[in-house]
């Protein structure tokens, strides 16, 4: 953060001023929230449940892991 003044020296009531302006310049934060790994790795596990149609052996070999962890994501979200 740099902060200019017009006066010879910086004062306190600078400092808050250009705080105050900084805090309405800033936009809320109305980014919806990240996923995170969890969230992502169940939706993959999900979208590949859904393209290999249902079958959980396809589901597990094209993803590379256990039959037990796309059975757990499915658990998870309620399919099964």
């Amino acid at each position: 953060m740099l902060i200019v003044a017009n006066a010879s020296r910086l004062l306190p009531s600078h400092v808050l001023s250009a705080l105050a302006a900084m805090a309405k310049s800033k936009p809320a934060n109305d980014e919806p929230p990240k996923p995170n790994l969890k969230e992502s790795r169940g939706k993959l596990i999900l979208e590949t449940y859904r393209r290999c149609e249902g079958n959980v052996v396809h589901t597990a070999k094209e993803l590379a892991v256990s039959r037990n962890t796309v059975y757990r994501e499915l658990r998870r979200s309620g399919l099964r």
